[in-house]
């Protein structure tokens, strides 16, 4: 019930997800009527009906707090019962986050969980890890350190590198730019032996593929995936609108629209489906607010992996090898 055109989207993934990954089982959450209205019907299908749910502009702690029998927080539920194995959302981020972290706690050692998602760089089929994109605006250079380490971990599950390079975003490429806490992130990571640190990443070259994982505060890494998401729709808006302008034009964009293609297919991130708040004891996947039916099922994906390949157990692995907790 968390998308902006719930249930719709939210179903019309689970079909898709359903068709295609057929060793799976889905619980979904949500209204009676509206559910009813859909008419999907699966055997590996199962519903569970609540009037409630969590807006978007409700209060994180106060929606959690109050509202228990809201479709995101009885699906989480089931997670922390043993009914299910992992959780995916369109729904509010702040109490998606509060929700998952309380209920179903932090894998020994984590000391904050991280947002990650994987993004597209400029080689076609090519992505890379990165985190935090807002799970953590407060952060320390502490937790920046351990978001290297769950990152490279993702990177070695979804991206199938043995050893992820891991970049710092940032103002400047020299060890000495930006704030302190960037500052001190720095000087922690090229001293964690577990991680491949290559330094400081400038905004502009985040997408040319040198580095596997890019780490960053939440503030800062959900303003840089904002921006990019309204830059994309920015730059598909005016090009529209150029090409339509006169006949010649539009014989132009005739001429390129199987370059314009291999662009958007280079470049959007809608087969990625969402992000993942790795270091909480169990898979919690954000789709995005406006997802498609195709993103939804491919967060369900993302999800299944995650449980394949074990991530959690994976991060808690290298976690009981690390002396600094």
């Amino acid at each position: 019930m968390g998308s902006d055109d719930a249930p719709v989207c939210e179903l019309s993934g689970i079909k898709l997800a359903l068709e295609e990954l057929t060793h799976i089982k889905v619980i979904a959450f949500g209204k009676k009527e509206e559910i009813e209205a859909y008419g999907l019907k699966h055997e590996r299908l199962e519903y569970v009906y609540t009037d409630d749910k969590i807006i978007g502009t409700d209060d994180a702690t106060t929606a959690f707090r109050l509202k228990k029998s809201a479709s995101m927080i009885m699906a989480i539920q089931a997670v922390k019962d043993k009914k299910a194995d992992a959780v995916v959302s369109a729904g509010n981020t702040g109490a998606y986050i509060t929700a998952g972290l309380f209920m179903l706690g932090r894998i020994k050692g984590i000391r904050r969980p991280a947002l990650a998602t994987l993004f597209p760089t400029a080689t076609k089929g090519k992505y890379f890890v990165f985190a935090d994109l807002g799970a953590v605006v407060d952060a320390t250079p502490e937790i920046l350190n351990q978001t290297g380490i769950v990152g490279t971990q993702l990177a070695k599950i979804m991206l199938n590198i043995e050893h992820p390079k891991v970049g710092l975003l940032n103002i400047g490429e020299e060890d000495k730019k930006g704030t302190t806490l960037y500052v001190e992130t720095n000087k922690l990571l090229r001293e964690n032996h577990k991680v491949d640190f290559i330094g400081n990443i400038e905004p502009r070259y985040i997408m040319d593929g040198r580095a596997n994982v890019i780490v960053a505060d939440g503030f800062t890494g959900n303003i840089a995936l904002k921006s990019y998401e309204g830059m994309q729709q920015t730059i598909t808006t005016v090009l529209k609108r150029e090409i339509m302008k006169s006949f010649g034009t539009k014989i132009g964009g005739l001429l390129i629209k199987p370059a314009l293609k291999e662009l958007k297919a280079t470049l959007d991130y809608e087969g990625i489906g969402g992000a993942v708040l790795a270091g909480v004891k169990s898979p919690l996947i954000k789709a995005h607010g406006t997802t498609t039916s195709f993103q939804f099922s491919s967060a369900i994906k993302i999800a299944t992996t995650f449980l394949e390949k074990d991530l959690v157990g994976e991060i808690t692995k290298v976690l009981e090898k690390d002396t600094d907790k």
